[in-house]
């Protein structure tokens, strides 16, 4: 028994210890399978990482070869580059020196047509002159026609005088002359004498046939900076209309005398108010045209010495001509328009005005540019007549606005344009005005534009002031037109509470960017505003108000005769507050006074 137990003891012992081991084969297997899957994941993620890396290798090395391409090729595009500069600067050099091969090409040019234009203008003297001694030559020819038909009917007067005395005489011979010496000379003083009077005759009066065809008559007021003109048919000669229609612009009764040249100053393309109108639109807004406005160009006519007379771009004579043209145009539109079949060569008497001090050569040259223009068929035309400024402003004031018809009163005409003129006149036997004195002073317009331009000094400072003059001259002008439009004409110096706003953003927006800071701080804090109250307004007229009364009275004092009247006329006598200030009679509509009396006087050459 105890063998058997023995033995089972040790079948028992041997079972639980196969179990056992069996037990730990099992966990250590367990185990062994747990490493080893850790084992297989970490040699996975391992694998991941080295794949990681090697993507990221290749990776690199790729963007290496990239870069080392890229910059094979940036070294190849600056080698280009060089090259295309090289041939830029080159290119750049060659056109700089072109350019001044064309500049000095054009300056030449230039001087040669100066040369052209003077020694024109040199012909076209001596061809006036050639003509007037042609004309001259004429007119000794009509003289020695009209002095033979007069001394054939001298003769024959005296010969049937003698037939009738040797009738009476018993057909007596008479051995003595025909004529007498005594009579010879009167009767020969008689003959030159009328030929003196028909040579003046044909010389200042009109044919029959010129008379005959004119239809319509125009004045033309070809001012320095304004330009207007006013006309009437024949019919009805107290029916004058005044032209209020230009381009740009409608209802104004005159434009301004500016022309706007393309680059090489050959044609225009624009004129008249466009030309001086321009806004600027933003800060960065560009210069103005490579050109500048051609203006004041008929002041060179004047009697100023050179050097005081405004350097033009091109010749004054072309300027005048271009301008004339353009006025044609308009004219002979508006002709066309309101009287068909009109025509305007044949059927047109122009009446020109111009400043007192033209000399004859002057008015020859102007002629001559009205020729050019196409206003006239021939130089000599006298469908072209020119009158002083001065006398046709008279003659409006008598003919249109009140009654001076007693022979002999004296009256003043007081005209402010760029400049005032006092003109004192008195009516003849004739019905006609005879100057008696004149002045010119340099203190019209352009005075008060001056005021203008010094209170905004005060407000922006003179440096952008400055640069818009020196480089935005059209600019400039349209704020001075603005002004004078919306401030000089409407105020009356009445309303108290009367303000004028110049708003610099839309106005002139290009001189912010050179205000000063403190200049600026004050500006914004207006809004970039600018009010000009009654007082502020005052303080720009009245230093010239004051100026133009004390001229005024002085010339009356320095004058023989006591004017009864006086007459405020010109662009700028359209002011309210100037009228206002002075006791003066004021036609209506000032500004068409020299145009319409221009008028009035072509009218009455007619009818003479």
């Amino acid at each position: 028994m105890s063998s058997l137990s023995s033995l089972i003891n040790k079948e028992y012992d041997k079972k639980k210890f196969e179990f056992v081991s069996q037990h730990l084969y099992n966990e250590v297997y367990r185990e062994s399978l747990h490493v080893n899957s850790k084992l297989k994941e970490e040699l996975q993620e391992s694998n991941d990482q080295f794949e990681k890396l090697q993507r990221h290798a290749l990776n690199s090395e790729k963007q290496k070869l990239e870069e080392s391409q890229r910059l094979k090729q940036l070294q190849k595009s600056d080698e280009q580059l060089e090259k295309y500069q090289l041939h830029v600067l080159k290119l750049e050099k060659q056109k700089l020196e072109e350019s001044q091969r064309f500049k000095q090409l054009h300056e030449n040019l230039q001087e040669k047509n100066r040369e052209i234009t003077r020694i024109n203008s040199e012909l076209n003297v001596r061809l006036q002159e050639s003509d007037e001694q042609l004309e001259k030559f004429q007119r000794y020819v009509l003289n020695l026609e009209q002095q033979k038909i007069e001394i054939k009917k001298i003769v024959s007067q005296n010969l049937e005088k003698t037939i009738i005395n040797e009738n009476d005489n018993g057909i007596k011979k008479i051995n003595t002359p025909l004529i007498s010496e005594g009579n010879e000379q009167k009767d020969s003083f008689l003959i030159n004498n009328n030929s003196h009077k028909l040579a003046k005759q044909i010389e200042h009066s009109w044919s029959l046939n010129d008379h005959a065809c004119i239809r319509i008559v125009i004045g033309l007021d070809f001012g320095i900076s304004y330009t207007g003109f006013a006309y009437c048919h024949v019919s009805s000669n107290e029916d004058i209309i005044s032209h209020n229609s230009w381009p740009g612009t409608l209802g104004q009764l005159k434009t301004d005398a500016v022309l706007q040249y393309d680059d090489v100053y050959d044609n225009v393309i624009l004129w008249g108010f466009p030309a001086l109108t321009k806004r600027s639109y933003g800060q960065n807004g560009g210069r103005d045209n490579k050109t500048k406005p051609v203006q004041l160009f008929n002041s060179h006519l004047s009697n100023l010495p050179d050097k005081l007379k405004p350097k033009l771009q091109i010749e004054y004579i072309k300027a005048m001509t271009d301008y004339l043209r353009e006025i044609g145009i308009v004219m002979k539109e508006t002709i066309s328009t309101r009287y068909p079949g009109i025509n305007f060569l044949s059927n047109i008497l122009l009446v020109v005005t111009c400043p007192e001090e033209y000399s004859d050569n002057a008015k020859v040259i102007m002629r001559e540019c009205a020729f050019k223009a196409g206003l006239i068929k021939d130089k000599c035309s006298r469908k072209l007549q020119l009158i002083t400024e001065a006398e046709a402003a008279a003659i409006y004031c008598i003919f249109r606005e009140h009654d001076l018809n007693k022979v002999g009163t004296p009256f003043m005409v007081v005209d402010c344009d760029e400049t005032v003129n006092l003109t004192i006149f008195k009516l003849n036997n004739e019905k006609k005005v005879d100057l008696v004195t004149k002045k010119s002073y340099k203190c019209g317009n352009t005075f008060i534009n001056s005021e203008f331009i010094k209170y905004l000094r005060k407000k922006l400072g003179d440096r952008p002031l400055n640069l818009l003059s020196d480089n935005y001259y059209v600019q400039m002008q349209y704020l001075i037109r603005e002004f004078s439009r919306r401030c000089i004409l409407p105020f009356t110096g009445a309303e108290k509470d009367f303000t004028y706003e110049l708003d610099i953003d839309e106005t002139i927006p290009i001189v912010k960017r050179y205000i000063s800071d403190e200049s600026r701080k004050y500006l914004e804090s207006i809004e970039w505003t600018i009010e000009l109250g009654s007082n502020d307004i005052k303080s720009i007229f009245d230093p010239f108000i004051k100026n133009l009364i004390q001229l005024i009275h002085t010339e009356l004092d320095r004058s023989r005769y006591m004017c009864s009247e006086l007459f405020l006329i010109g662009s700028f006598g359209e002011s309210k507050y100037l009228q206002n200030s002075m006791n003066i009679s004021v036609p209506t509509r000032t500004i068409v006074a020299t145009a319409q009396g221009a008028v009035k006087y072509g009218l009455y050459n007619l009818n003479c």
